[in-house]
């Protein structure tokens, strides 16, 4: 299943037209008109406004194989280590992005390696899910990189939502995480 048709499926879920959505999320008819149909992906901008229309995270609207996989986990990986107060906070100047920034470099680090873990020989359910671990880290140091980048740029991070930015960033990693599920090691090998 696409983005567009978990859009559709809740939108009619929700009794609303794709007008209606539209005028909810600020957006052109034709643009939600596209995004369903699948004839183009929504910006991490309209995805943030369509969830917001739909009630929703945006997170909700990434389906397939990693949601099937992820749908409670990624919320609640971001929010066990208070990753969006932390993300937002953040916001506040360059140097606290920056500290922020490291501090997801470092959290990634601790991490198990996935090799180590394989020459352990580690079950396969420890391995797939320190790689689904890993996967998340380098999202969301993707995501305070991402902050850091904006703020050096000086640009206006007030509206950067922390959640839909990771969710964005791992459901672009759907294809390695599927593989990972389906390859005959049972992961996709990863450097770190």
């Amino acid at each position: 299943m696409e983005v567009g048709k978990t859009i559709r499926r809740m939108r009619e879920s929700r009794g609303l037209t794709q007008r209606e959505l539209a005028q909810r999320a600020g957006m052109s008819v034709t643009g939600v008109a596209f995004i369903e149909r699948g004839e183009t992906q929504p910006s991490l901008s309209s995805l943030e406004k369509i969830s917001r229309a739909l009630g929703v995270l945006p997170a909700e609207l990434l389906e397939g194989p990693l949601a099937d996989h992820l749908s409670g986990w990624l919320q609640a990986a971001l929010t066990e280590d208070d990753f969006v107060r932390r993300f937002n906070a953040a916001k506040a100047s360059l140097h606290s992005a920056e500290t922020f920034r490291d501090e997801e470099d470092r959290a990634l680090e601790e991490l198990p390696k996935l090799k180590d873990l394989k020459e352990a020989e580690a079950p396969p359910a420890q391995v797939r899910a320190a790689y689904r671990d890993r996967a998340v880290a380098k999202a969301k140091l993707t995501a305070a990189g991402v902050l850091y980048s904006e703020l050096l740029l000086g640009r206006d991070v007030s509206n950067l939502d922390a959640l839909a930015l990771v969710a964005r960033i791992v459901h672009t990693q759907d294809k390695t995480l599927t593989d990972s599920a389906t390859s005959p090691k049972g992961v996709v090998e990863d450097a770190g």
